[in-house]
């Protein structure tokens, strides 16, 4: 496994894409942020939400650890993203992260431990997805898909735990989907495993809570990533979709989700756990 070594650059066109509000500044402008001291880890963090999260805590302060896929591809953006941050003044590192291999997820958090230091938050966003019809999915592919999803958030949360048990202070953040509370044709074992993921949340916040470690889950809607855009190119498919469903126009980028991020991991949320925060645009009202 990889980590790129801790430095700092200038270029103000990287801090512009952190995802901030305007006229939040950098770590180079003095802005300490609400994160600063901290040390965030975010899986599948090469591209899309991830990325944009990583680059959101990094412009609030956290020294951010972009764990990627262990292919080449995911590798090359990891390290893009890493080099936008530290361009904007802040602080990262990639390093690779099978999540569904125990053995993988025990030494990269040995290296960040090492490398980053004790981990405050771990945001668990990398997935696994797969559309086919129910009837026609192999166990081959749904257990794949559970292993990514579910298992590999419960290890990279163990593998944290005793980072943030030392210090009695942490924050989980699981990246959930509106679809596990709306269903999805062709999604049955996304879906089921990011509903999985809501009762995890719940359980993991009463579990870990004596430690003071709090867990809560932003369920996202239609969010405009790479990912989608390999299935649906134009967009048009979604925006069918998606007609007459948000209480607000628009489409979501993974900008636009990053706040809600970065106010459950920082102290503004210091009493919040155990709850799901719905971010769709209001897509599902309860």
């Amino acid at each position: 496994m990889y980590m790129v070594p801790r430095r700092s650059v200038s270029s103000p066109a990287a801090a512009g894409r952190t995802g901030g509000r305007p006229g939040r500044g950098s770590a180079r402008d003095g802005y300490q942020g609400r994160l600063a001291g901290r040390v965030t880890v975010v899986t599948g963090a090469s591209r899309g939400i991830g990325a944009a999260v990583a680059r959101r805590f990094a412009a609030e302060g956290s020294a951010v650890v972009v764990a990627y896929y262990p292919s080449q591809q995911m590798r090359e953006l990891a390290h893009a993203v890493v080099e936008d941050i530290l361009g904007g003044g802040g602080r990262a590192h990639a390093v690779a992260l099978d999540v569904a291999d125990p053995a993988s997820v025990a030494e990269a958090f040995r290296i960040i431990g090492d490398q980053a230091g004790p981990v405050d938050v771990l945001v668990n966003n990398a997935a696994q997805t797969l559309r086919k019809p129910w009837a026609e999915i192999e166990p081959g592919e749904w257990d794949s898909v559970m292993d990514v999803n579910v298992r590999g958030a419960l290890l990279c949360c163990q593998a944290a735990y005793p980072h943030m048990a030392a210090r009695r202070r942490g924050v989980y953040i699981m990246v959930g989907s509106v679809e596990a509370a709306l269903g999805r044709a062709g999604g049955l074992a996304y879906v089921t495993s990011k509903a999985a993921l809501v009762g995890f949340t719940r359980s993991l916040a009463r579990e870990a809570g004596p430690d003071n470690i709090r867990a809560n889950l932003v369920m996202l809607g239609a969010v405009r990533t790479e990912a989608e855009a390999e299935f649906d190119p134009d967009g048009s498919a979604t925006r069918e979709r998606l007609a007459g469903c948000q209480s607000l126009p628009g489409r979501l980028a993974p900008a636009d989700v990053t706040g809600t991020f970065a106010f459950l991991a920082s102290d503004d949320s210091a009493h919040i756990t155990g709850q799901v925060l719905n971010v769709d645009g209001g897509w599902v009202n309860y």
